[in-house]
Formats: structure tokens, C-alpha cells, sequence
């Protein structure tokens, strides 16, 4: 009888091995933790810094009602492991207002008829919506075209064989 020797890495199976949950959360701390600069760049290419534009406003301080920077911070972290990261942009008056990270496995991002980038939508409770690039900011790894590359899915075959073994020390553990 043959058996299989790696198990399917999704994000929430990868995240119960230890390796892959201590690098993680130590990149998503450390980057959380980390000053946010934003800089402005005048015709002669020369920078100076930006304090009182609206997204280094809300990312220095509150993006949202739920959430402090540092936690925001480390929930675009987390997202960014699957090669991804999609944050909902809400505005008041046209003045942006409020950034939350959406989990980007409810996202699809989509080349309409005109050629342009929509991001549908589904969230848990069902709601479904399209989006525009106003209403979105889209991180990705490296990679090209819509969407970044996995670090998940390009390890996944480790992470796999990671989770297979730790799986075989728990029987054999368990029994004895």
C-alpha cells in the first residue's frame, strides 16, 4: 500500500507547523513595528517628506475603527503570505477616511472588457461586490501581471512533507 507523502499546504494547515508560524510571525512583527515614511519627489527628482497626506495619516496612527497601526500592519503581513495583500480604501467627503485589510482569499482580481483591474469581492457573510483600483490598494510580491507569487504555493511541497512528518510523530507519539 502506498501512502502519501506530503500533505496539501494550505494557509491554514501551513500555519499549524511551527517553522512556518514562528518566521511568519516574526517577519509580520518586525514589519509591523517599523517606521512609515512617505516621501514627496519635486521636479528637479529631489525628496522631502510627507506628514499630512491622508494614507500616511491613517498609517501612522489609525487606519481603522478596529484596528491600531501595529495591528493593521501585521494582518497585511499575513495576508502578503499567500503573494497577496488587498486593502479596502473607505472615503468621507472624497477624503480617504479608513483603511482595512480584506482577506485576500476573498478576492479575485479580474481584467474587465476596458482592460482595466476590478477586484470582485465575496466576502464571508456572501455579500458580493466589484471594486475599482480607487477603492482597492493592492500589494504583491514579486512576480508579475495581476497577481503576486505564493510563497505557500511555490513551498507548499515542503511545507507538505513538514506537515506529513509532524503528522507521523503525533501517531507514533499517540500510540505509544
Amino acid at each position: 500500500a502506498s501512502s502519501a507523502i506530503a500533505r496539501t499546504a494550505t494557509f491554514d494547515k501551513s500555519m499549524t507547523l511551527s517553522a512556518v508560524f514562528a518566521c511568519h510571525k516574526i517577519l509580520a512583527e518586525t514589519v509591523a513595528s517599523l517606521p512609515i515614511e512617505m516621501f514627496i519627489f519635486d521636479h528637479l527628482r529631489e525628496r522631502s517628506s510627507e506628514f499630512d497626506h491622508p494614507i500616511i495619516r491613517l498609517l501612522r496612527n489609525k487606519p481603522n475603527d478596529n484596528q491600531t497601526n501595529i495591528e493593521f500592519k501585521e494582518n497585511l503581513m499575513l495576508n502578503l503570505i499567500n503573494g497577496n495583500a488587498y486593502v479596502r480604501k473607505y472615503y468621507y467627503h472624497k477624503e480617504l477616511n479608513q483603511l482595512e485589510v480584506i482577506n485576500n482569499a476573498e478576492v479575485i482580481p479580474k481584467l474587465n472588457q476596458q482592460n482595466k483591474i476590478e477586484y470582485h469581492v465575496t466576502y464571508r457573510d456572501g455579500k458580493k461586490e466589484i471594486l475599482t483600483n480607487k477603492e482597492i490598494w493592492h500589494l504583491k510580491l514579486f512576480g508579475s501581471g495581476l497577481v503576486g507569487m505564493s510563497p505557500l504555493a511555490y513551498g507548499g511541497r515542503s511545507i507538505g512533507i513538514g506537515l506529513a512528518a509532524d503528522d507521523k510523530v503525533g501517531r507514533i507519539m499517540q500510540n505509544g
